[in-house]
């Protein structure tokens, strides 16, 4: 019986220290998988801006069909933590994630 105490209690103590770690790299994963897409989402407005010939000041708008049509899926992609992606007012402005942390 003080066998399966003993094991309990260590693996207790594995849980205890483990999963705060297992939180924080799920956190950076997620972090790292939205600035990722937000230069993906900032790469195709760029490639939409010189297809069309617009220059640094034209507004744009993350929905526009067009600028949907250079990503890959043709549909932007989301956050993993759930935020959510804003463009800026003008083409030369980095877009945005509503998920504190996760800036370009």
């Amino acid at each position: 019986m003080n066998e399966i105490v003993i094991v309990l209690a260590i693996l207790s103590i594995v849980a205890i220290v483990s999963i705060p770690n297992f939180l924080k790299s799920r956190d950076a994963a997620q972090s790292t998988t939205c600035i990722r897409n937000l230069r993906v989402i900032e790469h195709a407005v760029q490639q939409w801006a010189f297809a069309e010939g617009k220059l640094g000041n034209a507004p744009y708008s993350l929905y526009n069909t067009v600028i949907l049509s250079y990503f890959r899926s043709s549909r932007l992609p989301q956050c993993p933590g759930g935020g959510i992606y804003a463009a800026g007012t003008t083409v030369v402005d980095v877009p945005l994630c509503s998920f504190p942390g996760h800036t370009l």
